[in-house]
């Protein structure tokens, strides 16, 4: 009897990760994984919110976005008592408790609790400005500056804005 090694699953044990993106060069272990992935290049967000209309390039990413509008937080932090949606944030969270701060910076060091953290603050050494107003077109690093810029300094052009109904809610949150 010949049993077939099962070399996907032994890629868990040995981290080996053979599929590579053409655009970024992020390795993955499975084909599937890095075709997913390379979705994420695109630009395109095909999958939407039709709560708040928050748009996201893949289905599991939407899905995980869903459960804020409509799943409890069933995973609740033994310090603060902090919930989270899914077991990924609370190990996130629990870093600001422990001071844990795994990943770092490749280029000057600086230390973060969550690997996105990093990826941000890679935008400093880069310059890379993905977010842009959609009313004057200036560049940001982080959606959240783009977003207080865009309701504050260009409230004039509300014409512009009103497609844009998250930053109207934002707007009224601050006035």
């Amino acid at each position: 009897m010949f049993i077939r090694v099962p070399s996907r699953h032994m890629r868990t044990h040995t981290g080996e990760k053979p599929f590579s993106c053409a655009v970024c060069s992020k390795s993955f272990s499975t084909k599937s994984d890095m075709k997913t992935h390379v979705e994420t290049h695109s630009g395109q967000k095909p999958f939407g919110c039709t709560v708040c209309g928050e748009t996201f390039t893949l289905k599991q990413y939407l899905k995980i976005h869903m459960k804020r509008h409509f799943a409890d937080k069933p995973f609740s932090c033994t310090v603060c008592a902090k919930r989270f949606f899914t077991k990924a944030h609370l190990k996130t969270h629990m870093r600001t408790h422990t001071g844990e701060k795994p990943f770092s910076c490749e280029v000057c060091g600086r230390c973060f609790f969550c690997k996105r953290d990093v990826r941000t603050h890679m935008r400093t050494h880069t310059g890379e400005k993905p977010f842009t107003c959609p009313v004057c077109n200036k560049g940001f690093s982080t959606k959240a500056t783009n977003g207080r810029f865009a309701t504050l300094t260009c409230l004039l052009s509300w014409d512009k804005i009103r497609p844009f109904p998250k930053m109207q809610r934002e707007l009224f949150l601050i006035l």
